[in-house]
C-alpha cells in the first residue's frame, strides 16, 4: 500500500514532464516507418551498418560523418540479426549476396530493410525524447520548474526537433550528447565535482563522434571550468581536473571512431573530399547569413512567434546577465551566441547545423517569458503570446506529420500501379536516388544519373538527349528535387527539361503530383513529381 502511495504521489508531482515526454515519443513515433522499404532521406547512414554486419568489418569504410551512431545502431541490430540466426538463417544467406549499396538495397528483401531501419529510427526516438528530458532537467535545476516545463514542451513540439527524430541520421545524437555535455558543465559551475568533468568529457567527445561540429561543445568545459573558479589565470588551464578531462574528450571520440587512426588515409582522404565538396558548394563564412538568411531555419525550429520571442530573449538576457551575473544563464547564452555565429554564418547552412542549439534557445526564451510575467502589466500580453507560439508549433507539428501520410510519391507509385504494365520501360530523373517514388519492386525501372551530373561534356550531353529523343524508355518520371528554373546555372538542363515537358522529345505529360503549380515555361519550377509517357 505504501509503496502504490509512492508511485501515485511520484506520478502527480511529475505530471507534467511525464505527459510532455509521451507527447514527445508520441509524435516521433508517429509513421516512423514513413517511405520504407523505399530510402527516402539522404542521410540515413543504416546501410553502412549494414554493410559491417555482412562483412563481419567493423571499418564503415566513410567518415562524411563520424561513426559513433554506426555502431550504437549496430548493437541495437544484434537482437534481429539473432533472431533471423535461429529463425531464418535462409535470409542470411540470401543477404550475403548483396553489398548493402543503396542500390542493392532496393533488391534486398523489403521486410528487411523496413525493420532494419525502423529499429534504426526507434533508437533516434529514444535519445530524442532523453534530449526533451534534459531540457526539462536543465531548465528545472537552474532556472526553477515552470521553465524546465515550458522549454522542454516547447523541444517537444518543435516541427524541425520532430522531422530530424523521424529518420535514422546523426542529427539528433549530436543534440543530445551536446546538452548532455552542457548539462555537466552547468553542474561543473555549481558543485567542481569530477563526475562532471569526466562526464562533460565523455558526452563532448560523444558529440564530435556523432558529428564533427558537435566537437564545438568541448570548448565550454574550459569556459565552465574558469566560470567555477571565478578567476582567469594561465596556470588554470593546468588544472588537473581540466587536462583529465580534456584527454577524456580525446579518448572518447577515439573509442567511438577508432578506424579514423587505424585507417587514417581513408580517414583523411574523406574528410579532404568533403572539405573540397563544401568549399565547392560555398560553405564558406558569411556573417550577414548568420543575421538574415538562415532565420528561416530557425523558424523550422521555433516556429515563427517563437522565433521572435527568441530574438526579444537573446538581447533581453544579455544585458540581464550583465546587470544580475547569472552564470548559468550567461554560460547558455554565451553558448548560443558563439555556436551560431560560428555554424549558422555558413554559406550553405541547413536546419540540421543548427539543431544543437535549440534546446538552449528554447530554455532562454522561458528564463524571458517568466521574467516578464513577474510584471502585472505585461501578464495577459505574455500568456497570450506563449498560448500563440505553442499552438503554432503545434499545428506546424501536425502538418508535417500529415505530409508523412501524404507524400506524393506514394501516389506515384499507386497511379504507376493502375496505368502502367510492369513489362513497360520506366527511367527517373532524380538529383538524389533516394528520392524515388514507391515505384513496385516488380517493375522495370532504373535510375539515370546523367541529368544530375554537372560534368558531362557537351557531346556526352547531346548524346544524352538524342537517345532520351530517339530510343528513350516508355516513361519518364521527373523526381522532385530536380528543382531546375529559368536560372538555372546549367542552361543546358533547362533547356532539355523545357522541351521534355513541351513535347519537343516525343513525350507527353500524363500525371502530375506536386502542391505549388505548374512547371518550367509556363511553368515555374519542378517541386515534385511528373511523369510523361512516350509518343509513337
Amino acid at each position: 500500500m505504501q509503496r502504490g502511495n509512492k508511485i501515485k504521489n511520484f506520478f502527480l508531482k511529475n505530471k507534467y514532464i511525464i505527459l510532455i515526454l509521451l507527447v514527445s515519443l508520441f509524435l516521433n513515433l508517429f509513421e516512423i516507418t514513413s517511405g520504407l522499404p523505399y530510402l527516402w532521406h539522404p542521410n540515413e547512414f543504416v546501410r553502412f551498418t549494414l554493410r559491417m554486419g555482412k562483412n563481419f568489418d567493423f571499418n564503415p569504410h566513410w567518415f562524411i560523418n563520424p561513426s559513433l551512431p554506426i555502431y550504437l545502431t549496430g548493437i541495437a541490430l544484434i537482437p534481429y540479426y539473432l533472431y533471423l540466426v535461429t529463425f531464418n538463417p535462409g535470409l542470411i544467406n540470401e543477404l550475403i549476396s548483396f553489398d548493402m549499396t543503396y542500390d542493392s538495397l532496393y533488391q534486398v528483401p523489403a521486410e528487411f530493410v523496413t525493420i532494419t531501419f525502423t529499429i534504426a529510427r526507434l533508437l533516434v526516438v529514444v535519445f530524442a525524447v532523453l534530449t526533451v528530458f534534459l531540457t526539462y532537467l536543465i531548465g528545472k535545476k537552474y532556472f526553477g520548474k515552470k521553465v524546465g516545463i515550458l522549454s522542454s514542451l516547447f523541444l517537444a513540439l518543435s516541427p524541425g526537433f520532430v522531422n530530424l527524430a523521424h529518420y535514422a541520421t546523426v542529427d539528433i545524437y549530436v543534440i543530445f550528447f551536446s546538452t548532455l555535455c552542457l548539462f555537466s558543465c552547468l553542474e561543473i559551475i555549481k558543485t567542481k565535482k569530477w563526475r562532471y568533468y569526466i562526464l562533460a568529457g565523455v558526452s563532448a567527445g560523444f558529440a564530435a563522434a556523432s558529428k564533427y561540429t558537435g566537437g564545438l561543445v568541448a570548448i565550454f568545459i574550459v569556459l565552465a571550468h574558469f566560470f567555477s573558479i571565478n578567476k582567469f589565470k594561465i596556470k588554470n588551464f593546468f588544472d588537473k581536473k581540466l587536462i583529465i578531462s580534456g584527454m577524456i574528450v580525446i579518448f572518447s571520440f577515439l573509442i567511438a571512431v577508432p578506424f579514423c587512426i587505424l585507417t587514417f588515409d581513408e580517414f583523411s582522404r574523406d574528410l579532404i573530399d568533403d572539405i573540397i565538396t563544401r568549399e565547392q558548394w560555398g560553405w564558406r563564412p558569411m556573417v550577414y547569413r548568420a543575421w538574415f538568411t538562415n532565420m528561416h531555419y530557425l523558424a523550422k525550429l521555433t516556429g515563427g512567434p517563437l522565433l521572435l520571442l527568441s530574438i526579444f530573449a537573446f538581447f533581453y538576457l544579455f544585458y540581464k546577465n550583465i546587470t544580475d551575473k547569472n552564470k548559468f544563464s550567461l554560460f547558455l547564452w554565451l553558448y548560443v551566441f558563439s555556436y551560431y555565429m560560428i555554424v549558422g554564418t555558413w554559406f550553405y547552412t541547413t536546419t540540421r547545423f543548427i539543431a544543437p542549439l535549440t534546446p538552449f534557445i528554447f530554455i532562454l526564451s522561458s528564463i524571458f517569458i517568466f521574467e516578464f510575467l513577474k510584471k502585472k502589466r505585461y501578464t495577459n500580453f505574455v500568456k497570450v503570446f506563449v498560448i500563440l507560439s505553442i499552438l503554432v508549433l503545434f499545428v506546424n507539428t501536425l502538418i508535417q506529420l500529415y505530409g508523412y501520410t501524404n507524400d506524393p510519391r506514394y501516389k506515384v507509385g499507386g497511379w504507376i500501379e493502375k496505368n502502367i504494365d510492369p513489362e513497360e520501360s520506366i527511367v527517373l530523373f532524380t538529383q538524389q536516388r533516394v528520392i524515388w517514388p514507391q515505384i513496385p519492386r516488380n517493375y522495370n525501372f532504373k535510375y539515370d544519373s546523367r541529368l544530375h551530373l554537372n560534368n558531362l561534356s557537351d557531346r556526352e550531353f547531346d548524346e544524352f538527349v538524342s537517345e532520351i529523343k530517339e530510343d528513350g524508355p516508355d516513361y519518364i518520371i521527373l523526381v522532385r528535387e530536380l528543382s531546375i528554373i529559368d536560372i538555372s546555372p546549367w542552361p543546358k538542363k533547362t533547356i532539355f527539361i523545357r522541351n521534355l515537358m513541351g513535347g519537343n522529345l516525343n513525350y507527353e505529360i500524363v500525371a502530375r503530383f506536386d502542391k505549388h503549380g505548374p512547371i518550367l515555361g509556363k511553368y515555374k519550377y519542378l517541386t515534385k513529381h511528373v511523369i510523361l509517357k512516350r509518343q509513337e
